[in-house]
């Protein structure tokens, strides 16, 4: 059915998608991946975090010590140190805050802009409309992927608690030290796990938030043709264009050239001509290779007749032709008319002394070649 939206999103209705701000992107992605950034860059620097810290306030006792023993204040080494802090602290944040931006940066292809203005819309209000949007699918997806994320949580947490209560036997006789370190390398271990499992959530969860939004976006086929009008523009304008196209070209063009190969020629009897080419085996549509309209037009149908290309007089179908750019295939609702020309010209080339072309004011052609069903 012509009303179904089953039909994919065009790259042009995605791209105004785009402008209204309207893309997947995935928050639990981004913030996972800062987490694990940032946990993974302050992991790194344990080493140098424990001297540091032992030696700033080694350092800030010794100095305090200096002031009551009168012996003076070297606020030099203590800045120095709180410097280093700050200093550090910055830089994780920075890479943080990089790695926010470039995640951003990669699900939405780019920076987004929303250029339409925020509107005020009361229809939300409306009980059946708040519970189409409470039970939608988008809501029960974020609900499930919550629920998930809390179970993987909660077993980490338990598998690390049985591991430490494992292990604490033999970690107490050593003294309160090595039962610390065993807490603090499990606890590092947990954290670790969990982060990674909420990235690689976040990676399904991006998949599924992209998938949801092209599946909004699917368009039917009243919504394809209606979208081929606007960009086409007024006939007029592609009338324009067409013509001083045509013009640069017609200096070059000479013999069959200026039917770009077609092997039969549909007119609309005198003011349209599109060229078509079909042989089988070498595509599997036919394809429009040329078009014109009036002096150019009958140029096409005189140079047809003389080169052999049969001419076929269907007005209908020269106009739906003519509509479609040269070099792309034949619309779906020509199908019919155009596969009823080419049986008509085999059946005339299987006949011995048949003439090579038909006539354009032959009246039987348009007789047969019926415009085709609005469902073909």
């Amino acid at each position: 059915m012509s009303g179904e939206k089953t039909f994919d999103a065009t790259q042009h209705k995605i791209d105004e998608a785009r402008k209204d701000g309207n893309v997947a992107i995935s928050q639990d992605l981004l913030k996972s991946a800062v987490c694990v950034v940032a946990f993974e860059a302050c992991r790194a620097l344990a080493m140098r975090f424990d001297g540091f810290v032992q030696a700033y306030f080694t350092e800030f006792i010794t100095q305090l010590a200096a002031v009551q023993q009168h012996r003076g204040f070297r606020a030099d080494n203590v800045f120095m140190w709180i410097g280093a802090s700050v200093a550090l602290t910055l830089l994780i944040g920075c890479v943080s805050a990089a790695m926010f931006v470039a995640m951003s940066w990669v699900q939405t292809r780019g920076p987004v802009i929303k250029k339409t203005p925020i509107e005020l819309k009361l229809d939300g209000l409306h009980p059946k409309n708040y519970f189409k949007k409470v039970f939608a699918m988008k809501t029960v997806v974020d609900l499930a992927t919550n629920v998930l994320k809390a179970a993987l949580i909660s077993a980490v947490i338990w598998f690390s608690v049985k591991d430490v209560m494992r292990q604490l036997p033999n970690a107490v006789p050593a003294g309160i030290e090595e039962v610390a370190a065993l807490i603090g390398k499990e606890a590092v271990s947990a954290v670790r796990t969990t982060l990674f499992l909420l990235l690689a959530m976040g990676i399904v969860d991006f998949w599924l938030q992209r998938r949801m939004m092209l599946k909004d976006l699917k368009m039917s086929m009243q919504d394809i043709k209606d979208e081929h009008k606007q960009m086409e523009g007024s006939p007029e304008n592609k009338q324009n264009v067409r013509s001083f196209a045509e013009e640069l070209m017609s200096g070059a063009e000479s013999g069959t050239n200026a039917l770009g190969g077609a092997n039969v020629l549909v007119v609309n009897p005198t003011h349209v001509a599109v060229g078509l080419r079909y042989v089988h085996g070498e595509r599997r549509l036919p394809r429009i290779r040329s078009t014109a309209v009036d002096e150019r037009a009958m140029k096409l149908i005189e140079l047809a007749r003389d080169t052999g290309i049969p001419v076929v007089r269907h007005i209908w179908l020269a106009r739906t032709l003519y509509a479609v750019e040269a070099g792309q295939p034949i619309p779906r609702e020509a199908y019919r008319a155009i596969a009823a020309i080419y049986r008509l010209i085999a059946g005339l080339e299987a006949v011995p002394d048949a003439p090579s072309t038909a006539p354009a004011a032959a009246p039987a052609t348009p007789d047969k070649l019926e415009k085709p069903e609005a469902d073909i």
